[in-house]
């Protein structure tokens, strides 16, 4: 039973891998460690605001420490713009205070400013 429960998983994965296209295999493969890709996923340069807003607050913050001054221009040089424009991504909430100008930390309440919690249950939508 364990032998042949060993050889049908090798069949059904060499199907699967069969399967893929060949410019995707190297998405399984990677050495690449997650601080290392989020901080690519920011500094892609065809990257929108939104793909770089996900990478960088969607993560953990940790993960961005190399960037952080990099990160906090961008914030600066595009925050008025999506205060006002509002875009369905953007989430002012989410963004650490140490990340945005002082003008608009005041703006938003200053230290006490309502920040949302992350949990479970809210990422899984339940």
């Amino acid at each position: 039973m364990l032998i042949t429960s060993c050889m049908f998983w090798f069949v059904l994965n060499l199907l699967f891998f069969a399967n893929i296209r060949s410019s995707h295999i190297h998405t399984f493969f990677s050495l690449k460690t997650a601080p290392v890709y989020t901080v690519d996923l920011f500094s892609d340069t065809k990257a929108n605001d939104s793909a770089k807003f996900r990478a960088v607050f969607a993560n953990r913050i940790s993960y961005t420490r190399t960037v952080h001054d990099e990160i906090k221009v961008w914030v600066a040089n595009n925050i008025e713009d999506w205060r006002r424009t509002k875009p369905n991504w953007f989430n002012i909430e989410a963004i650490p205070d140490e990340y945005l100008p002082a003008s608009v930390v005041a703006a938003e309440g200053g230290a006490k400013r309502r920040r949302s919690s992350v949990s479970v249950r809210s990422r899984l939508r339940l």
